[in-house]
Parts: C-alpha cells; sequence; structure tokens
C-alpha cells in the first residue's frame, strides 16, 4: 500500500506546483498614449470622456479598433477610428508562457494627432 501512497503524491505535487505557478503567473496592462498639437484637447476613448487633456494616457481593455474624439475650443472636433493590434508574444502559443511568467508586461500604443484651427466648440462642460 505505501507504494500506491507515492504514485500519487507525485502527480498530486505537479497539480499543486502548477496551481501556484498560475497565481503568480504575470499581467498584461495596455496603455494608449493620447497626446495633440495643440495640446490641451478633451479626450474621448470609444465615446466615454477621459480625464485631464492631451497628453493622457488611457487604459485598452481590448485589441481591436477603437474611437478617439478629441475636442478642443477653437478647433474642428477631431475623430478617428484606430486599430491597436496585440504585441507577439500573446499569440498561440506564446500566449501560454507570457501568462505563466511572473512578469508584468506592459503594451504601449502612442497616438499623435494635429488638430485643424476651426469654430467648432466644445461640448458643454468641456475644457479649453
Amino acid at each position: 500500500m505505501m507504494t500506491l501512497k507515492r504514485k500519487y503524491r507525485s502527480p498530486l505535487a505537479a497539480l499543486v506546483l502548477v496551481v501556484c505557478a498560475a497565481g503568480f503567473g504575470g499581467c498584461l496592462k495596455t496603455i494608449a498614449t493620447i497626446d495633440s498639437t495643440p495640446s490641451g484637447a478633451a479626450v474621448y476613448f470609444n465615446s466615454h470622456r477621459q480625464p485631464g487633456v492631451t497628453p493622457t494616457q488611457v487604459e485598452v481593455k481590448w485589441y481591436g479598433g477603437h474611437k478617439i474624439t478629441l475636442i478642443k475650443k477653437g478647433y474642428e472636433t477631431h475623430s478617428e477610428i484606430v486599430d491597436i493590434d496585440p504585441p507577439g508574444y500573446l499569440w498561440i502559443p506564446l500566449d501560454l508562457g507570457a501568462t505563466l511568467i511572473p512578469y508584468n508586461f506592459e503594451d504601449t500604443h502612442d497616438f499623435h494627432f494635429e488638430l485643424t484651427p476651426g469654430s467648432t466648440a466644445p461640448t458643454p462642460g468641456e475644457s479649453n
């Protein structure tokens, strides 16, 4: 009977080790840095007002197309759909390894927009 119990300790220990490793696995944070010329434009990311004005950073929740709208008094409202693609280490099967490595990955995407002078007024309550 002793050998039977020892046979099952090894797989159980391996399972505990895998669960612990997954618990200490890495994390991925995706950031979009949004800037404009001139700076100081209000930023809407997927139609949600972001705190502050350009330059600013937005935490991205998913990859794919995102709508960025910039509004500044004295300039035309600028709207654009941008694509945010995942990094190579998130491609299958590399994504499993990246998840298990105890390292915090940061995926950054920079966007710069030139605002055109115009008479379009900002939405009520927006900063200059």
